[in-house]
C-alpha cells in the first residue's frame, strides 16, 4: 500500500503574459514579421518583442514535454528497471507509476520528501563530541537546537526562503505593467477617453494579478508543509 504523501501546491508553467504586454508584443511581432516578409529590417523594439515571443513558445514547449515524459525515457535516465520504479511508486508514493511521467510533480514530491524527513536525513556532526554519547536534558536541548539549525539550512537550500532577487523580480514585473500603460497611451494618437480608461484599467488589473499570484505562491508553499492527503 502506498504511503500518504504531503499535499503540494499545483505545479504551474511560466507565468502567462499579461493582457497589456500581450497587446504591446503582438503589435510589435506582427510588424517585425511583416517587415521581414518585405525584406525590411525590423526596429530594435520589434526584434526584442520577436525574441520574447520565440522564447515564450520554446518555454511552453518545454513545459509540455516536462509533463509528458514517456515511461521508457524515465527508465533509461534513472537506470532502474520497470519493477524497481513500480516498487518505489507503490512503497513511497513517488509519482512515477503511470505511462507518462510529469517531471514537475516528481520534483515537488522530492523536495517535499526532503522537507518532511529533514531531521532523519540530517548527518550528525562527527566533529562535535556533544552529538554522541550519553543523554542528559541539557544535551538533548543542544541536539534539538542543532537539528533545528540543520533543518533551517535544508529549507534554505531547497529555496523555501525567499531570495532577494525573487522579490526584485516581482517588483520589476509589477512596475513594467505600469510602464507599459504609459507606453501605449504615449504612442496612440487616436484613443478616446473611454479607450484610454479601459487600457488603464487593464493595466491595473494585470498589476493586481501579479501581486496576487506572487502572494498566492508564497501562501500555497507555506500551507503545503506537513499536510497529508
Amino acid at each position: 500500500m502506498a504511503k500518504k504523501r504531503a499535499k503540494t501546491a499545483p505545479v504551474k508553467g511560466p507565468t502567462p503574459s499579461t493582457k497589456l504586454s500581450n497587446h504591446l508584443d503582438r503589435e510589435l511581432v506582427q510588424s517585425a514579421l511583416a517587415k521581414r516578409a518585405k525584406g525590411q529590417k525590423p526596429s530594435k523594439d520589434e526584434l526584442r518583442a520577436l525574441s520574447r515571443f520565440e522564447r515564450a513558445k520554446e518555454d511552453a514547449d518545454r513545459w509540455r514535454f516536462y509533463a509528458t515524459i514517456p515511461k521508457g525515457h524515465w527508465q533509461t535516465m534513472s537506470g532502474r528497471s520497470y519493477k524497481v520504479l513500480a516498487d518505489q511508486a507503490a512503497a513511497h508514493g513517488v509519482p512515477i507509476g503511470g505511462r507518462e511521467i510529469d517531471l514537475a510533480a516528481v520534483v515537488q514530491w522530492l523536495h517535499q520528501f526532503l522537507t518532511d524527513n529533514a531531521r532523519k536525513l540530517a548527518v550528525p556532526d562527527v566533529d562535535d563530541p556533544l552529538m554522541g554519547g550519553d543523554s542528559t536534558p541539557a544535551l538533548e536541548r543542544y541536539r534539538t537546537a542543532r537539528a533545528i539549525l540543520a533543518e533551517m539550512e535544508i529549507k534554505k537550500q531547497l529555496g523555501e526562503w525567499i531570495p532577494r532577487d525573487v522579490i526584485h523580480d516581482g517588483i520589476t514585473r509589477f512596475t513594467s505593467v505600469l510602464r507599459g500603460v504609459g507606453t501605449i497611451l504615449q504612442r496612440s494618437k487616436t484613443l478616446t477617453g473611454a479607450e484610454a480608461h479601459q487600457i488603464l484599467n487593464e493595466g491595473l488589473d494585470d498589476a493586481e494579478k501579479i501581486v496576487e499570484s506572487f502572494c498566492g505562491e508564497l501562501k500555497e508553499g507555506s500551507e503545503s508543509d506537513g499536510k497529508e492527503t
